[in-house]
């Protein structure tokens, strides 16, 4: 339902990005994703303040393939949830990690691998902080 081409009622989407990101927080509390311990592996201070500039890979695994060109589209619910809540006023209870400052300073790249069972289907997010004098 939160597909970039999904058809549903704006007030169904807005609920399933709710519950999306609840799971997306959940999940990484639950893996550790974003303890200290994490923090030092990745290379970002979670206490400091969010990355202006970031690469975010997201790594599709299906056991039928997507469109490769459709894989960030797809995903721009997972991209806003990394990043910091929007400055509106306006109260919409989705989860917010607060890894990214904006999308605007995402490099979003997509890629897709095929996997043999249902059960390894997945969206596998890699996120790289992207320096201002990094050229590449």
């Amino acid at each position: 339902m939160i597909r970039s081409n999904s058809r549903s009622h704006w007030a169904r989407r807005v609920k399933a990005k709710q519950a999306y990101s609840a799971a997306v927080y959940a999940t990484t509390l639950n893996r550790k994703v974003l303890s200290v311990e994490a923090a030092a592996t990745v290379g970002h201070d979670f206490e400091s303040t969010p990355w202006e500039r970031a690469r975010v890979t997201f790594t599709w695994r299906a056991c039928h393939l997507p469109d490769q060109a459709n894989v960030v589209p797809n995903c721009k619910a997972l991209l806003d949830i990394l990043c910091m809540a929007p400055k509106s006023m306006q109260r919409n209870d989705t989860t917010y990690l607060g890894l990214i400052e904006d999308d605007k300073g995402v490099e979003a790249i997509g890629k897709v691998e095929r996997v043999r069972h249902r059960a390894d289907e997945c969206v596998i997010v890699e996120v790289e902080r992207v320096m201002e004098d990094d050229n590449g």
